[in-house]
């Protein structure tokens, strides 16, 4: 990964910290961000990490081996019927036991094959603060509809992630966590409906959603100061900026 040295006058870095502290990251990774966004970058071009350890500890061997062998009775004890809600039958959790006290790691394939790599906070945190912003989004524009174009009120909808893409699909299952079985954000519930494919978008949003997210934050901290207002709703100007901010610069019009 390349470094890049930026100088700037210090009003400019002190804003910078400002906003980085009150998003609790550093200046980097609100840099990066932004570069992300500018770009429609997102990491897509990362390569996934691997989940499947080269190597396990002898005592993590012993205990994954002993767990499977504990699979493998409550397995034989079921019914055909059953055992549909366990990993497999009796032969294949003694198979995964052996492949564990045998220590052969080409096999760990299989046994790590649903793990997926880690979802950082800062992601998690991300899937949530866009979830907050749709929220106000959504209840903002319910209000001043009439004010607003069909194409706005469009760009104000959230749409899902792409679950084609690498980095969105991940978001796209907290998401979907989120709302369909935490039953949070409810108001997104019908997106994640599967009339509506569950949230896939089949198109990447990230890059809009995060240039939409860089306009809203300062109106909604500006909104926040005042104590409110509306029910803590944002007016049509505002709504236009944020809607505004959905399109990429290279695709905007003078």
């Amino acid at each position: 990964m390349a470094t890049l040295t930026l100088r700037v006058d210090d009003p400019i870095r002190d804003q910078l910290q400002a906003t980085a502290e009150g998003r609790g990251i550093s200046v980097s990774d609100l840099l990066r961000s932004l570069i992300d966004g500018l770009f429609d970058r997102d990491d897509r071009d990362e390569p996934r990490p691997r989940v499947v350890p080269e190597s396990m500890t002898p005592v993590d061997r012993k205990l994954l081996a002993l767990l499977h062998k504990i699979l493998a009775r409550l397995v034989e004890e079921k019914t055909d019927d059953e055992r549909l809600g366990y990993d497999g039958d009796t032969k294949y959790q003694l198979d995964r036991a052996q492949v564990l006290e045998e220590g052969w790691t080409k096999e760990y394939d299989l046994e790590f094959y649903v793990m997926e790599p880690e979802l950082s906070r800062r992601d998690c945190g991300l899937v949530m603060d866009l979830l907050d912003m749709f929220r106000i989004l959504k209840f903002s524009a319910e209000k001043v509809a009439g004010e607003l174009s069909g194409g706005e009120l469009g760009m104000l909808e959230f749409g899902g992630f792409d679950l084609n893409d690498g980095v969105e699909s991940r978001l796209l299952e907290y998401a979907r966590w989120l709302v369909s079985d935490k039953e949070r954000w409810q108001e997104q519930a019908e997106v994640f409906s599967r009339d509506n494919d569950r949230g896939h978008s089949h198109m990447p949003r990230l890059g809009s959603y995060r240039r939409m997210l860089e306009a809203y934050e300062p109106i909604w901290r500006g909104v926040v100061r005042r104590g409110g207002r509306t029910d803590y709703l944002l007016t049509a100007d505002e709504l236009r900026r944020v809607a505004a901010a959905a399109v990429h610069p290279s695709r905007r019009t003078e």
